[in-house]
């Protein structure tokens, strides 16, 4: 009698490692037999969608347009920048002209910038490079 017991709970042990693997098998083949879902964007649009999250990691961002009126920035211990812009008695960001743009002749006026603004050294506010600058009315 104990080796007829002995032989069924070695025989139901053995059915439930065959069941096991074979169930394992069965679960990894139906999954590794799909083919991969279609990508929802297209690999141009993922590499721009990269690139801006890489800038934004890092504090830039392209093309970026700002409009107030220009102040000369007085030196200081930074020297980022030779100018900044303001609205409203609020200072937007600090900037610094792009070859070809003086900056000097838009001072005291209502302006459109356009350029591409990363942070400050002290990362306590942007800093743009003018690239276009048009006089608002």
């Amino acid at each position: 009698m104990k080796n007829k017991k002995k032989v069924g709970e070695k025989l139901v042990f053995t059915i439930i490692i065959v069941i096991f693997a074979l169930s394992s098998v069965l679960a990894y083949a139906s999954f590794s037999m799909k083919a991969p879902p279609p990508p929802l964007i297209t690999p141009e649009a993922q590499k721009e969608a990269k690139t801006a999250k890489e800038l934004d990691s890092k504090g830039l961002k392209l093309n970026q347009n700002l409009t107030g009126v220009i102040h000369k920035l007085e030196p200081g211990i930074s020297s980022e920048g030779t100018h900044y812009i303001e609205a409203s008695g609020i200072t937007l960001a600090i900037l610094e002209a792009d070859a070809g743009i003086n900056l000097d002749n838009y001072i005291d006026k209502n302006v459109s910038v356009w350029g591409d603004s990363r942070a400050t050294t002290g990362g306590d506010g942007a800093i743009m490079k003018v690239k276009k600058v048009e006089v608002s009315s």
